[in-house]
């Protein structure tokens, strides 16, 4: 079974380090995002998502970064209540992880989930549409990292379709802001032409100047912005990317889960599982500690 006080040792110490690990790494996310926001620094890959991406990384982080204090506190054995709030918080947290894990890796592999999600997740592409297409027209100096990073034309062939929505543009300006020329990301640095796929979608707007299933089936068909060898949209692209980093990505993540699961559980023995005298924060029990007090006791009266 192994010492008690051991054991409240090893689940202190394990707290301590996992969570001043957390507390660095997160605080170093919050202060990264921070300087990509507000300072003149630019990073490719980082650069060609939108902005509220590297909001919801901020408040991710400064939650990770509350949660690793309330752990820290716990390992140092300084407070119970910072025990028992940060195994709430690190259940509920690991509930919504896993279900988010779940059907994240679900939906990136096309397996159908529940209407609901399936609704969600079309919401958020129609965001992510939004948000690239004015990334597009209102900070071309933010779209030219984004083509590049992932190698793409365009946002996708509906959105060429929302010219009427933004001033100043006709149709053809407005294909021309979204497909723009670029560098391959290759080592060879070579130039992307888009000139192909403008082409096409300038045919295709000029003979279906209202979006509908003809056009659609039209644009499937084109040689070039139909492709499904090598996607011709950014946001097929952005879609294929997170397919193939599927793998790794829950890697990573299982990886986190089962420290968090860990650290939890040592923060449940120090709370249940080890008394005061074992260094955890259950109370011992008086017979133990009458039964301490009687051995020393007696242990004195042998020395007389």
């Amino acid at each position: 079974m192994g010492d008690p006080k051991a054991r409240a040792g090893c689940a202190k110490s394990f707290l301590v380090v996992v969570n001043a690990a957390a507390v660095v790494l997160s605080l170093a996310a919050i202060i990264f995002g921070f300087v990509i926001l507000y300072s003149d620094v630019t990073i490719a890959l980082v650069s060609s998502f939108p902005q509220w991406i590297l909001y919801v990384i901020i408040v991710f982080n400064g939650f990770v970064f509350f949660l690793s204090i309330l752990g820290l506190i716990a390992g140092c054995g300084a407070s119970k209540a910072a025990v028992v709030v940060f195994v709430v918080f690190s259940l509920l947290t690991l509930l919504v992880q896993i279900i988010a894990v779940v059907f994240a890796m679900l939906y990136a592999n096309g397996i159908a989930v529940t209407d609901s999600l399936n609704d969600f997740a079309v919401d958020l592409q129609t965001q992510l549409e939004t948000t690239l297409i004015d990334m597009a027209v209102d900070e071309p100096a933010e779209w030219l990292p984004t083509v590049e990073t992932f190698d793409c034309c365009g946002v996708d062939f509906e959105a060429n379709y929302e010219w009427p929505n933004y001033a100043g543009y006709n149709a053809t300006t407005f294909i021309d802001a979204l497909q723009v020329d670029h560098v391959n990301p290759q080592p060879d640095g070579s130039l992307v032409s888009c000139a192909a796929g403008r082409e096409e979608l300038y045919e295709i707007l000029a003979l279906y100047p209202t979006l509908n299933a003809t056009a659609l089936q039209v644009a499937e068909d084109a040689p070039v912005i139909g492709s499904t060898e090598e996607p011709y949209f950014c946001k097929d692209k952005i879609s294929k990317r997170a397919q193939e980093w599927t793998t790794y990505i829950a890697a990573v993540i299982g990886v986190l889960l089962f420290i968090q699961v860990i650290s939890t559980t040592a923060a449940c023995y120090l709370l249940c599982g080890a008394t005061v005298s074992q260094g955890g924060f259950k109370q011992d029990k008086e017979g133990n500690a009458g039964d301490l007090a009687g051995f020393q006791s007696g242990g004195n009266d042998m020395a007389y």
